[in-house]
This record gives structure tokens, sequence and C-alpha cells, in this order.
């Protein structure tokens, strides 16, 4: 069975709203719907062969704050402007989430979604983000809101650490829905280094798919994308060791 687009899209942004805390989730979710097929231009691409005849192309989010790599098949967003316009009646601006990317394999409707949160880089001197507290909040909500009892979300959310190459580390969650046969695979990730803003803007991007049997390939798929996350180089006068140099209500670095 392949999802239709429609079904799909309202449960990234079910989830996005989730994370935002919004009460709304807004029809305009079916503008990402007509728009998708329109592939936003990135001038930052790199084509990449590699095994099984999949050539993978690297995008980079507009901020240049990350990049992950996609098969050359899949319809890319990486406007702001064109996501902050579907998902604007979703958004919460006391958490100052962002969507930031969109990624959608058409034939099968499996997507990644890709959100910021600023929420830290607005005080005067950032702190490293708890992320075990912050994964631990959002698994919280996905339990009240998408499963009836605590035996049903204790069985269909799995939680494992992860930690990768470049220093980035969190928490890679997975979530088995009961309703439909769809499984979402969420990262939450932060890194300390001045590249991953030291430790203050949580990353959080999710791969959507079908739980059928089966489907093994393109959850094979999923994972290699997700596992190509990096963070990209950060702005020069970043420094950990002084934390007001984080701070976008300070401005103090050259765009």
């Amino acid at each position: 069975m392949k999802f239709k687009l429609s079904i799909l899209v309202f449960l990234i942004v079910t989830i996005f709203s989730i994370s935002c805390d919004s009460k709304e989730i807004d029809s305009k979710s079916k503008d990402l719907d007509n728009d998708i097929s329109d592939e936003i231009v990135n001038n930052n691409l790199d084509r990449l062969d590699i095994e099984e005849d999949l050539t993978l192309i690297n995008y980079t989010d507009e901020s240049n704050s990350f990049s992950l790599n996609f098969p050359d098949t899949w319809k890319v967003v990486t406007s702001m402007a064109q996501l902050f316009e579907v998902f604007k009646d979703s958004l919460s601006m006391e958490s100052s989430i962002a969507p930031v990317l969109f990624a959608i394999d058409e034939a099968s409707g499996d997507n990644i979604f890709v959100t910021l949160e600023f929420t830290e880089l607005y005080e005067d001197k950032p702190q490293l983000i708890d992320v075990n507290e912050y994964a631990n909040k959002e698994v919280e909500k996905l339990r009240e809101y998408l499963f009836e009892s605590e035996s049903s979300a204790n069985q269909n959310i799995i939680q494992n650490e992860v930690k990768f190459e470049d220093g980035t580390y969190g928490y890679r969650i997975e979530i088995y829905h009961t309703e439909v046969p769809l499984l979402q695979i969420l990262y939450i990730l932060i890194n300390p280094s001045e590249n991953g803003w030291c430790g203050s803007l949580p990353f959080m991007f999710t791969g959507s798919l079908s739980s059928e049997e089966g489907n093994e390939i393109n959850l094979n798929k999923i994972n290699k994308i997700l596992n190509s996350f990096k963070v990209e180089k950060a702005p020069p006068n970043l420094d950990c060791d002084k934390r007001e140099t984080l701070s976008i209500l300070n401005n103090i670095y050259d765009e």
C-alpha cells in the first residue's frame, strides 16, 4: 500500500504542531501537496554516486546550519519562506521552532521533515541544551497525543541514544502508529562545537514511511538519508567559551 501524499503531510503537520504546542492544524498543509513538485533550486549541491546505483544530492538548508543527502529522484524544498507559508498556522512564536526542509519520494510517499529551534539563541548567553531532557519532553507529548494508554505508548515508541562522527549526539525515536501502518523515525540532536552553535541549537528531523511488511528497502533508504546528517561551518566569530557570541540578540558576527 502506498500512502497518499495528503495523508502523510497531515501526519507531519500533526507531529510538528505537537512540538509547537499548537491547538489548531490548518488546511494550508494542502499547499505543500500542490507545491512540492516544484523543486527548489539549491546552490550547494554535490552529486554522490554510491552503491545500488543510487545517486545522492547533498542539500544544505537556507541558514547553512546542516546538510543531508537525498536520492536525486526525491523532491526537496529548502525555501523557508515557502515552508513558513504552509505551516504558519501551526507555528508557536514562543517556541521559535522553524521548518527548514521538507523532502519527499513521490513514488512511495516516504518523506523527511526538518525543524530547528532557535529559542535558546535568543538568550543573552545561550547555554548547552540538555538533549536528554529535551527529548524526554518531546516523547511525553507524543505519548499523550498519539496513544490511548501507557502500555500502548511503551510498546510503540522506541528511544535510543545516537552519536555521529562529527560529534553530533542525541536520540533516535521510532514511533509505530497504531491506526495506520506508518513508521516515523524522529532524531533530536545537538552538536557542542562551534559548528553546532555550541549545543544551543536543537536539530529535529523526522523520516516517515509505511510500516508494512516488505518495506525494508525503503526503510534502509530513509536510514541512509537520516544518517547522512552533518552540521555545516558556523559563522567565524562564534566561541563556545564566550556564550554571548551565540546570541541572535547580539548579532555580532558578519554575515
